[in-house]
């Protein structure tokens, strides 16, 4: 499910099959450290759609974004793990400021397990710091999109068939000055059906006579 930056607010806790998308308008400095349980790193960005802004927030990922993705278009996206549908959530963080007040900040989490495409570029593998969110094993292959094959309109392809031998039998036996009460006329029908094998049926002799 697509989440507009106008529904974050109104979304906190939301997670499992969800996505964003957006235009990179701010890029912030990546924090990294280590703790009693563990390495984390956080980087937060700021993402605009067509209904406003948003935060989000790369969580425990290695890579980093950089200034130079300011103005690109970038989707992000939950993935199947073996956990479940894993990368994109809704959080609200309360911290206080260099003042001691409380703060609220709500934001569109990307752990480990999201799936980030770049403009028009293929789905960029993930870097996890979370073993626990890696994605369920798939195969390394592109996926091959099958294409639909074009539905042929039998019927009129028969009848397109069937006109052209008409015409062309019409052409070389002068069929048109021979009346169709004569029984040349029939005869002629007759060979021209028989020349036509599969698409010579009751279109055929329909068209003739009408």
């Amino acid at each position: 499910m697509l989440i507009k930056a106008k529904e974050v607010p109104d979304s906190v806790g939301l997670a499992g099959n969800l996505s964003v998308s957006g235009k990179v308008i701010r890029v912030f400095e990546r924090k990294a450290g280590k703790t009693d349980k563990g390495n984390y790193s956080f980087q937060n960005a700021i993402l605009q759609d067509d209904t406003g802004e948003m935060t989000i927030c790369l969580k425990n990922r290695k890579e980093e974004w950089k200034s130079s993705d300011v103005d690109r278009l970038v989707t992000l996206n939950s993935s199947e793990t073996k956990n479940g549908i894993l990368g994109v959530k809704i959080d609200k963080d309360v911290y206080k400021d260099k003042n001691g007040d409380e703060k609220t900040s709500i934001k569109v989490v990307i752990t480990g397990s999201a799936k980030i495409i770049w403009d028009s570029e293929n789905v960029k593998d993930s870097n996890f710091d979370d073993e626990e969110e890696q994605p369920a094993t798939q195969s390394t292959k592109p996926a091959v999109e099958k294409q639909a094959k074009p539905s042929i309109d039998l019927t009129e392809l028969r009848k397109e068939t069937i006109k052209i031998c008409f015409d062309a039998w019409k052409e070389v036996v002068m069929f048109d000055d021979i009346p169709p009460d004569s029984p040349d006329y029939w005869k002629i029908l007759e060979a021209i059906i028989v020349t036509s094998g599969k698409n010579a049926d009751t279109l055929f002799i329909t068209k003739s006579r009408g």
